[in-house]
């Protein structure tokens, strides 16, 4: 039997604060299961990036097996986010910075 090891997933502790990343990018196995589960496919995904569907599958083999860490992860994110702009006033709701981000996304 031959076992075949795609190397796209990397993790360094003082790098994007230990997460799991694609190698060479900054992007995270959190941002590629954030867009997923917002609703963007792969080729989205892969445009919005700039990365190759093999790197965007990696990414999401990773995050479903390691589904509830990653999740949880994401929700205590949102959280401190949430907590941030509301002691610290910012202007904008947690749903308006979104929106700006994906706009962002949308016009790279």
């Amino acid at each position: 039997m031959t076992t075949y090891s795609i190397d796209y997933i990397v993790s360094d502790p003082i790098k994007r604060r230990g997460r799991p990343r694609i190698n060479d990018t900054g992007i995270t196995v959190h941002n590629i299961a954030e867009d997923y589960n917002s609703g963007m496919s792969v080729q989205q995904i892969v445009e919005a990036f700039e990365l190759t569907p093999g790197q965007v599958h990696a990414a999401l083999s990773y995050y479903f097996d390691h589904q509830a860490e990653i999740d949880q992860d994401l929700l205590d994110d949102q959280k401190q986010t949430e907590t941030y702009i509301a002691e610290h006033g910012v202007g904008i709701t947690l749903e308006e910075l979104k929106r700006r981000i994906e706009e962002h996304k949308a016009n790279r």
